[in-house]
């Protein structure tokens, strides 16, 4: 990763689509779209960006933790395992759940990349090289793999899933190889959510996207893409800039959920995983812990 003073000016970057002119009420009256005023009652918080530090839990009891995900771009797990470890270890607090995305795994080595303390759930690519996803749970989770959900397209989508016993909540993680059509994987995307909100479960979906948000008002197939999420109640909790190099900035890593209740904090952490800074949001959703089995 190049030194962040090198780069184009990021922060000045930012994904809001409410603050233009698409905030127009579709129904031309204000007090009755539903739209509008379903993404008006979420409280849309600011990414900021932090080093892994100085990240703090907002729990005090010890008997809960509240629940947080983060997503990271790993590159390959065999180059960058030790990086996505020392990640971990910096950070002080405690994540649930850890979303890796191009864990470059092959069924032979998928035990090969323990993190103390995390079940791991990966899938890897089967009908060529690199890709790969996988889910880091917090051993105070209990959980259950959902296979249904686990979506494989060959050069357009890879997805991995679990369902969180306590909250009966969906996490999942979700990589786009760059390069394929995005309106392939926004077909696919449209599916798959369809089936969650069909399950009427609050879901948490964590990934390298690889569509750069910052061009949805100018790229008709980023627009088309965010239109999608939108249209089934999802949103991006991250708006700035995941990819910087010295002459470009695109924000092409997310977490986008449908919980309109929560209150989240967005992050993105200067940490040298891969050429992708990672992404993290902490919720006010708490869970107890539990003394591993």
């Amino acid at each position: 990763m190049i030194a962040i003073t090198d780069c184009v000016n990021y922060m000045s970057l930012s994904f809001k689509p409410f603050l233009s002119d698409v905030k127009k009420p579709l129904l031309n009256m204000e007090d009755v779209d539903p739209d509008l005023n379903f993404y008006n009652n979420i409280a849309f918080n600011d990414t900021m960006y932090k080093l892994p530090s100085e990240i703090q839990d907002s729990v005090d009891d010890s008997t809960h933790f509240e629940f947080s995900i983060l997503h990271a771009n790993c590159r390959g797990l065999v180059y960058n395992f030790d990086k996505l470890q020392s990640l971990v270890d910096t950070i002080p607090t405690n994540i649930s759940v850890i979303a890796t995305t191009e864990t470059w795994t092959e069924p032979h080595n998928e035990n090969n990349y323990q993190l103390d303390g995390y079940n791991f759930e990966v899938i890897s690519r089967r009908h060529k090289s690199c890709g790969g996803v996988g889910l880091y749970v917090n051993h105070s989770l209990r959980y259950t793999l959902r296979n249904d959900l686990c979506v494989s397209v060959p050069d357009t989508l890879e997805c991995v899933f679990i369902e969180l016993e306590l909250k009966k909540m969906l996490v999942g993680c979700l990589y786009r190889p760059p390069g394929s059509d995005v309106a392939s994987f926004t077909a696919q995307l449209d599916t798959l959510l369809s089936r969650i909100n069909n399950e009427k479960k609050i879901a948490y979906i964590a990934g390298d996207f690889n569509i750069n948000l910052l061009k949805y008002d100018s790229h008709v197939p980023t627009s088309e893409y965010v239109n999608c999420v939108f249209s089934h109640y999802f949103y991006p909790t991250i708006n700035r800039p995941t990819r910087i190099t010295e002459m470009s900035a695109t924000l092409i890593d997310n977490i986008i959920t449908n919980d309109n209740q929560i209150k989240y904090i967005p992050t993105v952490l200067y940490a040298d995983v891969s050429d992708h800074l990672p992404v993290l949001i902490q919720t006010d959703l708490m869970f107890k812990t539990r003394k591993p089995s």
